[in-house]
């Protein structure tokens, strides 16, 4: 994704994209998706409404926290290497 340029149109393009073929990391995708705009549209209100900030690393943290969680409870192929990889990306001991 470091070849994307850093234009929303090019990063959906790359999503949408993504979603395509790999089970779990589509899933992976749709989960990362929804959390994000989750937190964008959560961050713009308590910006709006509350006058709270945070900052990218905050929201960062709060999206990965959110998301991390969900992964382990799909039902991958253990034996699958795509998904040992991902698992060990993420992060996820308790799978």
């Amino acid at each position: 994704m470091d070849d994307i340029p850093p234009r929303l149109e090019f990063v959906v393009m790359y999503l949408i994209h993504s979603l395509k073929g790999w089970y779990a990391r589509s899933i992976a995708i749709n989960l990362f998706v929804a959390a994000t705009c989750y937190h964008i549209w959560h961050e713009r209100n308590s910006r709006l409404f509350k006058k709270k900030l945070k900052t990218f690393d905050q929201i960062f943290d709060d999206i990965m926290t959110n998301v991390r969680p969900k992964i382990p409870t799909f039902r991958f192929k253990k034996d699958n290497g795509r998904v040992r990889q991902m698992v060990a990306t993420w992060k996820l001991l308790s799978y």
